[in-house]
């Protein structure tokens, strides 16, 4: 009796773990805790961590999920996002080669691009304020006035 079961937990193991390993051939070998970039509000792109669907409570999930997309949470937020990894990561590709291959010129872009979306009363009210160079200074890096005309 008991080596029936044995059996039948094996055989169900193995089954999970073949369609387990599907799942992640069929996404490019992307695995958990993966760092990717994807795309968000248009051309704007950003880092992001594929992260563990079961790990996350329903309500901070997205309501919707297609085919072949997980998880991720968008680094310094608690946003998460449904994408497909490997859509973002050909289109990214092409973006990388518009900036020479750097990922640091494509972040700094991203961020040009939505700290000009935001209003100024939205940057006030996080302690930034932009600056005359178009750069952001925040309360500890803020000179005071004597050291500023120095």
């Amino acid at each position: 009796m008991k080596s029936k079961r044995l059996e039948a937990t094996r055989n169900h193991c193995n089954k999970f773990a073949e369609e387990v390993s599907h799942e992640v051939k069929s996404r490019g070998e992307l695995m958990t805790g993966d760092a990717v970039w994807v795309r968000i509000r248009g051309s704007l792109w950003w880092p992001a961590q594929i992260v563990d669907e079961n790990m996350v409570s329903r309500s901070s999930k997205p309501k919707k999920k297609l085919l072949d997309q997980v998880l991720v949470r968008l680094y310094g937020t608690y946003a998460y996002l449904y994408r497909d990894p490997l859509t973002d990561r050909a289109e990214f590709n092409k973006i990388l080669k518009e900036n020479n291959g750097s990922c640091l010129e494509t972040f700094k872009k991203a961020l040009e691009q939505d700290l000009s979306h935001r209003k100024p009363s939205t940057l006030k009210r996080s302690g930034c304020e932009p600056t005359e160079n178009g750069g952001l200074e925040t309360p500890n890096n803020k000179k005071s006035k004597h050291e500023a005309s120095n």
